[in-house]
Order: C-alpha cells, then structure tokens, then sequence
C-alpha cells in the first residue's frame, strides 16, 4: 500500500520520533479530506454556464460564459440585473451577440446579480437558460474595461497601426535611428531586400513517410517551415521600412506579401496541412499592408484584401461558437490569434468583416486569458509550451493598451507568473520537467527572460530582475540578444532593465493550484547547492501538452535532473509519444495492473488538496483518484515531503475495486539503489 524512499543516501535518515510524528499526521489528513467527484474540472469543451451558485466572483465585472449552440445563424441575448424578475428600467440587455461570451464592460454594485441568456435563431427564441447568479462583495477586484465600440474607434483610421502609428512614425525614426534593436532588424532585412520569394512549391516535403503519420508531418512540417520563412522575411522588411522610410523594403515587402497572396489557400499552406503556416501566410500579408500602406498599389492592395479576407473568414467562420468554450487550443492561442488579430486590425475599415474580427478578438481574450490558469501564475501545460505563448501573451493586450488607455496586464496572473518562472525554472537549473519538451531545456532560454524581463518593469518587481540577472550568467547573454521581444522593447522606448533585488528572502517553496504543481526547494537562490522536488496533481488533467502524469513528482539537484520523467519528443502522436513519453509508465507516479491514467483528456485530473510549508519542513497532499479511468483504481492520494536540507518522503494510499497489482515507478539515467520497501 506504501512506500517510503529516501531519495538521499549520504544524508541522515529521518529521526524515528519525526518519522512517528509524520505518520500521524498523514493519517489526520487523509481523514479530513473529501474524495473529489469524477466529473472533469476543466472540461475540453465547456458544459455549463459561469458564474452561477451564488459564486463569489474574483473580477468586476466577471465575464459571462455559457455552451455554445454551433451553427452560423445562431445569437444570444443575455439578461443581467440585480432583481431575478429582470425589470425593465433595472436590468442590462444585451445586443445580439453572435458568440457565447458576454462582457459587461461596466462596474457593477455590490451584492447579488443574476442573468440569464437566449439562443437565438432567425427571429425565434430557440432556448431559454435558466437564471444563474453570483455575488460582487467588497474584495472583490476590479476590472473594467472600454466596451468594443470604444475599442473599436479607437483605433486610427490612418496607416500604419500595427507595428506603430502612423503618428508616431516620425519620433520613432528619429529616436531609434541608431539604436542596437534597429540595426538588427535592417541587417535581417538586408538578406532579404534582393532575394526572389521562396516558391509556393518549396512548402512541399522532400522526404516521403513510411505510412500516414509519417507523411502528414512530413508535409506538415514544410509547409510550416515555409510559412515561417515567408513570415520572417516580410516582417523584417515591414519592420525596416518603419525605421528607416526607405522605400526598398517596403516594395520587397509588398512583393513577398503578394506572393503569398498567389498561394492557393486550399493548397500546402492551408490550414489542413499546417495551421501554423496558415497563420504565418496570413501575418505576412497583413504586416506588409499595414505597415507599407502608403507604397501600394491598387491592384495590389486588392489583391492583398481579397486573399486576407478568404484565410482569416475562414478562422472565424470555424472558431466562433467553438474557440471559446474549449478549454485551450494550442496552436491558435500560441501564435495564430495573434496573427489573426493584426489581419483584423490591419484591414479594419477596408475589409467588410474585419470589424466582426477586431470585436470578436477583444471580447474573447478579455473573456479567457489566462487559459492556462488563474491567479497564480501557472500555465498548466507545462514550462516548454508556456513559451510558446509568451509573444501572443504581451502583444495583444500591450496593442490594447495603446490603443485604449486601459491596463490589460491587471489580471494578477500576469505579476505571479513572475513567481512561476522563479520556482519552477530557477536561475541556472532545468525546469520542474513537466510537459512536453522539458526534457530537451537545460537553462532558461532567452524568450522566456525577456517575459520576466517585460512583466518585472511593468510591475516593478526586483525578483523578476533578479531572476532575469542570475539567468542571463550561464548563457553569457543579453536581452539585447533576444529577438522574440524585440519590436516590443523598441516600440516602448524602454530597453533598461527591470529593478533587482539585493537581497532574497522569498519562501523556499510555493504552491500554483490553479495549475496543480508544488515547487519545493532547500536553497531557491543557489541553484549549485538547491534540492528541488516538483509534484503535480493538476486540475488540467493530461489535455494537450500535458502528460498522464498526477501525483508525479521530480527531484534536481544542483539544477540537474536526479529523479524525474523519461522519454522524449519527436512528433506529436509518434508511437514513444503514446506508449511512453506522455503514458503514466513514463513518470514517477502509479501503475494499477500495469494501467496508467488516461492520456489526452482532462478527464484524467487530479488535485492538490493539502499544502502546509514552514522553513524546516513543506509538505503537499495530490489526488489522482479520478485519472485512471476503468483500470479500478478507487484511490490515490500521494503525500510529499521535503525534510530540509536532504529528506525527501513520499507517502501512498491506493485502493481498487479488485486484488490489484502495483507498480511504484522512479526514473533515473544512473543506476538507484538504496531504497526501502514496507
């Protein structure tokens, strides 16, 4: 039923009357703790509205959630008052709304509200909500925001607008005229300013697959490339127009910008062979419009509108009524929306639909980021794939921003992601290894230091400029060095770095709920003599990049990996993908008959529902009852200790519906010995 390692040899064992102590107080725990239910926390397609029960609600206004009803005809109409009867001269209501997100955009009084909402089709009221209600108190955090309409005519009627206004341009040229940053991205021009455009067909794959899998990523992956490259080259030439006004790279963006707009988009570039690439067409085009508008021509700027119109519809057509009740979709969230987002307002007032667009990328992201999590700070698939993200992450509110006025980095999440990095990726260490990818990163890229880097000068905290110093040491590297950001620190004339702190006194561990995962360490700030034992139990599940791995923990010292996950990433969905890498036998966690939990589901979730820390001893209980499925496992609850400065516990309870086998896995590249079983 139990196992008890001491992951440490060399070091004292636990004393027997600690030991005895311990004991007793798992067995308090485990008498005080509930079995969750086994409904999903976080469901791959919504399934209920939100807020509802009288919840008290964390922002002011709280957006308004619900299952969407799919087809292109279908509106809603939501009620909202203080009064249940919904009167007339006291109740907001809503225009018809062709998504399942509603916005207030407006404070609202404290106390209880109810709304209800309408599915609509042609003139009938097809359904009716129930009326659902929740609770504004004092403490609770405010966050309003311009409505779509004044977001909407906000935004300059002139070109550019998205790199830059064209109000700006003339002070932006003089003041970075010679700035480090510049230079850069006109030296990357310059490769491309005489180049011919690679052809439409380079994006097809020069290697064919032994089966389908094989050859779907095959031709996935140069279509990919191929996007990217058309992507890159377009935005630095759009970007060296900006800086300098000369008129070579704005034509040859322009140039490269129609040639995309020639691809076919049912081709190699459409979105069914690569969504990225789609994506990718899709920002070259719209960079080079905006941002060279005054250069085009006019059968060019129809041509570039007519072949922006047919690949960002076709977004639209496919995520309204879907995107926002999924839980996450990667790849749009990562770079896609963004991209998404610039056609939209890059277009706004010349392409019909584009306003349709702009509104729906405003109350969507209002409605939903962060995706990954809450207030904490997490992102709950993992530290490799959160970087993904970081671009999308400070691009789309900072344009908010500029735009409106208004701060859209308020979301506490933003500031404590800051202390998500710090504990679960420290100064010179790998990461917690969690996720997809973790197992390829050593230190802390580049991107990943210039988010903390953004995120601690906005908010004025020292830890983020310390973390972002004693990372940069073992790279030998600058912020400078950074390219992902590097149009947003010349755009906001800002290139110092955040404050730091001369002293450290954060807890050597922290709790992210909301994603699942305990950091603990014995000396966060010396990374060469810091134990680090990370355990997840997420709410999450194992949806997307995340694995089946709850109530699994891993243990670094010296900021490499001692105990942790095995396997590697190649491509998504290859057969070490399925049958190790993501599978539970791959962690340090639980079999159940040589079962593990179930894969690509949030379904498969766990919890963490105790975490005690004090400066001698930090202590996390995790349930993964609900992650195994049918395999019979009726309970497991994983209790983890960190005995400072060397003892690790790790405390199981398991029951089955049967006589079951269990398997305790522990992963290591060197031989383990010294381990006890009772």
């Amino acid at each position: 039923m139990s196992r008890f390692a001491d992951c440490f040899r060399k070091h004292p064992a636990l004393p027997g009357f600690l030991n005895f102590a311990f004991y007793i107080l798992i067995f308090v725990f485990s008498l005080s703790v509930a079995r969750p239910s086994s409904q999903a926390i976080h469901p791959a397609t919504r399934q209920s509205a939100w807020p509802w029960g009288g919840i008290t609600v964390d922002a002011n206004p709280p957006s308004l959630l619900w299952p969407a009803v799919r087809g292109q005809d279908v509106r809603y109409m939501v009620r909202l008052s203080q009064d249940w009867r919904f009167p007339a001269d006291r109740t907001t209501r809503s225009k018809d709304l062709l998504w399942a997100i509603f916005n207030p955009h407006k404070e609202l009084a404290q106390g209880t509200w109810h709304w209800q909402y309408e599915v609509l089709k042609g003139e009938n009221i097809q359904d009716k909500s129930e009326v659902y209600s929740f609770a504004v108190t004092d403490a609770t955090r405010e966050y309003v925001t311009p409505s779509t309409e004044q977001m909407l005519s906000a935004c300059p009627g002139s070109h550019p607008r998205i790199l830059i206004t064209a109000g700006e341009l003339t002070a932006f040229r003089k003041r970075v005229k010679n700035s480090r940053p510049a230079k850069a991205i006109v030296s990357l021009a310059n490769r491309y300013v005489d180049r011919e455009p690679p052809p439409e067909h380079s994006g097809k794959p020069g290697q064919k697959g032994k089966d389908t899998f094989e050859q779907k990523n095959f031709a996935k992956w140069a279509s990919k490339a191929l996007g990217n490259q058309l992507s890159t080259s377009t935005s630095a030439l759009a970007k060296a127009y900006i800086i300098t006004g000369d008129k070579r790279y704005g034509r040859q963006a322009i140039r490269y910008a129609a040639h995309v707009a020639g691809f076919d988009p049912d081709g190699i570039t459409s979105r069914k062979v690569s969504d990225f690439a789609d994506g990718t067409c899709l920002r070259a085009m719209a960079l080079a419009y905006d941002s060279c508008f005054d250069l085009l021509r006019p059968q060019e700027r129809i041509k570039l509108e007519d072949a922006i119109a047919v690949r960002a519809g076709r977004m639209f057509a496919s995520w309204r009524n879907n995107l926002e009740t999924r839980v996450f979709s990667a790849h749009i969230w990562q770079h896609i929306l963004h991209e998404f987002a610039e056609a939209a307002f890059a277009t706004l007032g010349e392409i019909e639909e584009a306003e349709l667009w702009a509104s729906y990328v405003y109350e969507l992201w209002l409605a939903r980021v962060p995706l990954l999590g809450g207030e904490d700070g997490g992102w709950a698939n993992g530290n490799n794939y959160f970087g993904t993200n970081f671009v999308t992450l400070v691009s789309i509110p900072t344009f908010f921003e500029q735009l409106t006025g208004a701060d859209f980095f308020a979301h506490p999440w933003y500031r404590n992601s800051i202390y998500y990095m710090i504990y679960t990726w420290p100064p010179g260490s790998g990461p917690d290894g969690f996720g997809d990818g973790c197992e390829r990163q050593e230190l802390a890229p580049l991107s990943r230091l210039a988010f903390a880097d953004i995120l601690g000068r906005r908010f004025g905290d020292p830890y983020a400029g310390w973390y972002v110093r004693e990372s940069l040491k073992p790279l030998g590297a600058s912020l400078r060095d950074d390219s992902s950001q590097r149009w947003h620190r010349l755009r906001t004339s800002d290139d110092s770095a955040a404050p730091v702190r001369s002293s450290f006194d954060l807890p050597q561990a922290r709790l992210f709920g909301d994603i699942g995962v305990v950091a603990m360490h014995t000396d966060l700030a010396n990374t060469s003599k810091n134990l680090m034992v990370a355990f997840r139990s997420s709410p999450f599940g194992s949806f997307n990049h995340a694995h089946a791995d709850q109530n699994s923990f891993n243990i670094l010292f010296g900021g490499k990996r001692v105990f942790s996950n095995s396997g590697y990433y190649i491509g998504y969905g290859d057969d070490h993908f399925k049958g190790w890498y993501i599978h539970s036998r791959g962690h340090n966690t639980v079999l159940t008959d040589n079962k593990g939990q179930l894969t690509g589901t949030p379904d498969a979730c766990g919890q963490i529902i105790r975490y005690l820390h004090d400066e001698a001893i930090t202590y996390c209980l995790g349930d993964a009852s609900n992650a195994y499925g049918d395999a019979g496992l009726t309970l497991f609850r994983r209790h983890v200790v960190l005995l400072r400065p060397s003892t690790v516990v790790i405390y199981d309870e398991l029951e089955a519906d049967h006589a079951a086998q269990w398997s305790w896995l522990l992963h290591c590249e060197d031989r383990i010995s010294g381990l006890m079983e009772d």
